[in-house]
This record gives structure tokens, C-alpha cells and sequence, in this order.
């Protein structure tokens, strides 16, 4: 009832105007967006995305980074001209301008901010009411706008919306195929530590000699396999951190180091990153998410998930 709704305000749309959290938060955002299309037929728009937009196939050509993705715009492999930045910059201040303008007016738009400690379900039928009854519906404040469930179609869109432009997709490739070598598994392993030392009192934070016991560990779970890492981090790491183990690293572009893990055949990381967390629903790689760096690693701790998401029955 409601999608049939919502297709006769066809124009209807909710915007994130106002950029919330770092590309992994961007990107849940999104794809609780994309869900909620799929749920309800609702357009969506991310101008906040910004230069991010760039990056994405379904994002590249529009500054409004909009969904569906408008007609007349079939090939968008083709990376964007320079000075696009600029555009992307104006246009955000021109929809950060609308927000405030729509947040005092109320004229052909409502606004739902919650803190940035706070979560929202999206699927909440009083805010579908809203959807309908505004032509614009602001989200702001935080990042945790959740639509619960996901159908069987939501993985192939989001990954043909989110596949990656030139020239970051040849570099993720370029990349894992020197990782690969002549190794039999690839484990990426996500090292996050700037951020984390003071977030949540370091709750989070891991020392690099901790994540290098886990990877000795990780690689002891198969011992007649030649395995290699691929080490993505926030601070500067050295080889003789890790011994023995056989390292690569990323290219340090957060986009490319971020699909990069998602190519790998195992993650480790932080359980509270979302940064590792999305290339890891988004492709289904196993992971494991450190919650006690102490604690002994086996292959069935590596899972893979559709979290924060469940699927539709």
C-alpha cells in the first residue's frame, strides 16, 4: 500500500543534505536508502557524498548523487572532468542553504535530525506518512537512518550502484592481483587506530603487535597453504611489525583500500569499523571483526553477513 502510494508522488525524495561520518557511515546511509526504495518506490538523493561521488558508477555523472539514476545517462563508465570537485562543492552548499531554508519554512519540506549517537528506522510507517505528505524530506544530524530489511535484489543493485570508476577500479585490480602473487589465500586486514585511540575511551583501539598475533594466528589456520595479507591502515606500519608473514599494502586512496577488501578472501578488523564492515556485506567476504584481540582465532569466527540488515522474508 504504501509503494503504490509513493508512486503517485512520484517526485517525492529524501535528501541528505548535510554530510554525516566518513565514507564507510556514507555508504550505510546509502544503502538504507537504496532499501528503502526498493521497500517503497521513494527517490533518494546524497548530494553530502560529495567528492565521494566521484568514485561510483551510480554516482558519478549526477551531483546530486540521485536514485533511480536518471534517464540519458547510460554510460557512466567514463570517470568525470576535472573540476567536478568544485561543482560537487557548490552544489552541497546550494542543498545545505535548501535544508536551512525548508528547516525554518516548512513550506515543501520536513526535516527528521536525530543525534549522532541515535538510530532511525526508516521502514517507521509515521515517517512513510511524511515521505508522502512533503515533496522533501530532510535527514540530518546523524548517520544511523535504518531501513531493517533487505530483499534478494538489494546486493546486485548496490553493487552495480556502488561499482567502482576509472581509474580506482583498474588500481583495486592492479593491487590484489600483486597481493595474490603466487599466494593461495588473501586476508585483508584492516588496521584502524587514529580515530580509534580516543573513541569510546579506545575501546576499539588495537595495538599493531596485537593485530600481527592475530594474523600469525589467521595463518596458522592453513598450514599447507601459501597465505598473504593485505594491509590497509590509518598510521604507518613497518615488515619487521609482522615477521615472517608475507604483506603487501594498500594504496592509501580510501576508496581504493576499502574495494580492495572486499576482493580478499578473508577480512580482520575492528568490529566497530564500518569502513571494513561495508566491502564485506557488499561481497559476502568472510570476516572476522575484533572484539578481544586476546582472544584464539579459528575459521568459524570469519563469518559473512548482511548486518546492520536483515533479509525479507
Amino acid at each position: 500500500m504504501a509503494q503504490s502510494r509513493m508512486k503517485d508522488k512520484g517526485s517525492n525524495t529524501v535528501i541528505v543534505g548535510q554530510r554525516i561520518g566518513r565514507l564507510g557511515n556514507q555508504l550505510f546511509l546509502l544503502g538504507n536508502l537504496l532499501a528503502l526504495h526498493q521497500a517503497t518506490g521513494v527517490r533518494f538523493s546524497h548530494a553530502a557524498l560529495r567528492e565521494y561521488g566521484l568514485c561510483f558508477q551510480g554516482t558519478c555523472r549526477d551531483p546530486l548523487c540521485r536514485y533511480p539514476v536518471l534517464h540519458g545517462e547510460a554510460d557512466r563508465s567514463q570517470h568525470p572532468v576535472s573540476g567536478t570537485f568544485l561543482v560537487r562543492a557548490a552544489v552541497y552548499v546550494g542543498m545545505r542553504c535548501l535544508d536551512k531554508i525548508d528547516s525554518l519554512t516548512r513550506l515543501r519540506g520536513s526535516v527528521v535530525s536525530i543525534d549522532h549517537r541515535d538510530t532511525f528506522d526508516l521502514s517507521d510507517p509515521a515517517f512513510i506518512d511524511q515521505i508522502i505528505s512533503h515533496k522533501r524530506t530532510w535527514l540530518s544530524g546523524g548517520w544511523r537512518f535504518r531501513y531493517p530489511t533487505i530483499r534478494d535484489s538489494f546486493l546486485p543493485a548496490a553493487r552495480q550502484f556502488f561499482a567502482l570508476t576509472e581509474p580506482y577500479a583498474s588500481n583495486v585490480g592492479t593491487l590484489l592481483a600483486t597481493a595474490r602473487g603466487d599466494g593461495e589465500i588473501l586476508i585483508g586486514v584492516h588496521i584502524r587506530q587514529t580515530d580509534f585511540r580516543e573513541h569510546s575511551g579506545g575501546r576499539f583501539y588495537f595495538t599493531t603487535p596485537q593485530y600481527a598475533a592475530l594474523m600469525h594466528q589467521a595463518a596458522s589456520l592453513f598450514p599447507e597453504r601459501k597465505v598473504r595479507f593485505l594491509l590497509v591502515s590509518d598510521e604507518d606500519t613497518e615488515n619487521h611489525d609482522f615477521g615472517q608473514l608475507v604483506c603487501y599494502r594498500g594504496s592509501g586512496v580510501a576508496v581504493e583500500d576499502m574495494y580492495a577488501l572486499g576482493g580478499c578472501d578473508y577480512i580482520i578488523s575492528s568490529i566497530a569499523s564500518s569502513f571494513s564492515l561495508w566491502p564485506s556485506v557488499l561481497y559476502q567476504v568472510p570476516s572476522y571483526r575484533i572484539s578481544d584481540p586476546e582472544q584464539a582465532v579459528s575459521i568459524s569466527d570469519f563469518k559473512t553477513t548482511i548486518e546492520p540488515w536483515v533479509l525479507a522474508g
